[in-house]
């Protein structure tokens, strides 16, 4: 199976996802991400039901597991890093 190249060119343009916790907000964003995946296309529905219910991803142009590190796991190398330092926190 041939994986298609990726058809993002972000050189020099960050992808911010998430956002600051304005200091006038009390507490920790009521958000929590887990997992980014970036396609090349619209998913079908049924690629949307095998990710929700057995965690299949089908072809994704970029993935990052958020798992203690910001590495790509697509297979495409498109690894991320951060302009400060990024805190990991397990919810259990």
């Amino acid at each position: 199976n041939k994986m298609a190249q990726p058809f993002v060119n972000a050189a020099g343009t960050p992808l911010v996802i998430g956002r600051a916790v304005n200091a006038l907000e009390q507490g920790t964003p009521a958000w929590q991400l887990s997992d980014v995946i970036l396609y090349d296309r619209v998913l079908t529905p049924k690629e949307v039901y095998d990710y929700g219910q057995y965690g299949i991803v089908h072809r994704p142009v970029g993935r990052w597991k958020l798992d203690g590190n910001l590495e790509d796991s697509s297979g495409f190398g498109n690894h991320a890093s951060t302009p400060g330092q990024l805190v990991y926190v397990n919810v259990g």
